[in-house]
């Protein structure tokens, strides 16, 4: 089955910031793939300095690879994705599959209804707020 081309320009690429992420990388992009192809939407993956071969899974998967030869952190992964975007939206998706690529639609849709500048997502946590909090009183409680 082919999937159907998008009659106008993508409006969204996904940045997916990776160090040493070979593992986890398959799943997340498979998922991000299913979302993304459909609508044209480029998935780019940026290798942080990975030493475990990263650069090669995001390219087998279809990926768009952009590689640091020397790590530079999250923010600077970040950063390359965003300016190698060429759409007028862009999104980060972690490569550790913590985020659902479904919901990516969504956010575009009340991004583009607000006229939006930023989102800025939230994991909600089931259940887990106060033993959350009662870990950060233990941290703080313990490095003063």
């Amino acid at each position: 089955m082919t999937e159907p081309v998008p009659e106008s320009p993508p409006d969204l690429t996904v940045v997916v910031p990776a160090h040493d992420e070979a593992a986890s990388l398959p799943s997340t992009l498979e998922e991000l793939k299913s979302v993304c192809g459909p609508r044209g939407w480029p998935i780019v993956v940026v290798d942080d300095g990975s030493v475990d071969g990263t650069a090669d899974v995001a390219r087998a998967a279809g990926a768009r690879v952009l590689r640091h030869k020397v790590r530079r952190g999250y923010g600077g992964a970040l950063k390359t994705g965003i300016a190698a975007a060429t759409t007028p939206w862009v999104v980060s998706v972690d490569a550790d599959g913590q985020h659902d690529p479904g919901e990516l639609p969504a956010l575009l849709a009340a991004a583009t209804d607000a006229d939006a500048d930023l989102l800025v997502g939230a994991r909600r946590s089931a259940g887990g707020g106060s033993y959350r909090a009662l870990g950060r009183w233990a941290i703080r409680s313990i490095t003063r």
